[in-house]
């Protein structure tokens, strides 16, 4: 005799079935959900990754190729000093940094090369040198070069704390890549550099002269002259002037000018920073779509 499933099994049955659909109907609720936000603030991190990028590139170039001038305390160009004057040049620290609180947002302000470098390997005949060349350029808004020979800067003669600018010429090439090269130069040009601003002093015989050409020589060091370098936040009118971030260079070489006028980076609702023996933390709150996400970043020395 066959028997059937009674009223009470089947209702059993049914309870146990809905629990079991209802469970899998809360985890498909709650993963979408989950999907969601981080969609979002994947979609966030995706639309704030040039601004973050350019404001790492402008931090990293802190203290490159800065013209120290410390008589008193020359090991102090290599450590990270606060200022308040965020128009000297040159400062007593290749480092100098001078930052101004506010709410919501601070200002700070240094000093970095954002051009090529090179280095002098060897004279080459009679008026010739080839040199390392890591982007060197002899464009007008780029032939801006200090020079150093071994841990010193050449300054002018009758003005021991104005690091000079030199221009150089006969650059076989412009802005050559230096990463993948494995030979000790890739590039040649003049011997002479000629300063644009003062002149150096120098000695013929006995006779002590000045000029304003210098002969290179190997080892000598040739890096684009700073920019001041100025992170600050303001309403953008391309945004319903939202809050943003922004970056202005000004070029420390009158000759070439290359200064820019304020960039937006990315729409902001905080950036603090604080400064440390050790560097730079910059604190930003980064708004998109309704969404913040804070960012931070340290930037050593």
């Amino acid at each position: 005799m066959r028997k059937g499933f009674t009223i009470a099994e089947l209702l059993v049955a049914a309870f146990i079935s809905i629990m079991i659909l209802g469970s899998i109907l809360g985890i498909y609720i709650i993963s979408n959900r989950a999907f969601g936000v981080n969609r979002e603030l994947s979609l966030l991190k995706e639309s704030t990754k040039e601004g973050i990028y350019a404001l790492e590139w402008f931090f990293q170039r802190w203290g490159v190729g800065v013209s120290c001038i410390n008589p008193q305390n020359p090991n102090a160009c290599a450590q990270v000093q606060i200022g308040i004057n965020p128009n000297l040049y040159p400062p007593p620290s290749a480092l100098y940094v001078v930052r101004t609180p506010g709410t919501p947002c601070d200002e700070i302000v240094f000093y970095g090369s954002l051009g090529g470098m090179g280095f002098v390997d060897a004279v080459r005949g009679i008026d010739r040198v080839s040199v390392m060349s890591c982007r060197l350029s002899q464009a007008a808004t780029q032939n801006c070069y200090h020079i150093w020979r071994g841990a010193r800067v050449f300054t002018d003669a009758n003005n021991n704390n104005l690091p000079l600018i030199f221009r150089i010429s006969g650059l076989s090439a412009d802005n050559l890549d230096c990463i993948n090269v494995n030979d000790r130069n890739n590039a040649l040009m003049d011997l002479v550099a000629i300063a644009t601003n003062g002149q150096i002093e120098t000695f013929i015989g006995n006779t002590r002269v000045f000029t304003d050409r210098l002969n290179l020589e190997p080892g000598d060091l040739l890096i684009r002259v700073p920019h001041r370098i100025r992170f600050f936040c303001q309403n953008n009118p391309a945004d319903n002037n939202q809050l943003w971030l922004y970056v202005q260079t000004t070029d420390l070489a009158e000759q070439c000018n290359q200064n820019e006028p304020p960039m937006p980076l990315v729409r902001v609702n905080r950036f603090n920073t604080q400064i440390t023996d050790n560097g730079i933390l910059a604190t930003i709150d980064v708004v998109e779509e309704g969404r913040v996400l804070t960012v931070q970043r340290f930037f050593g020395r």
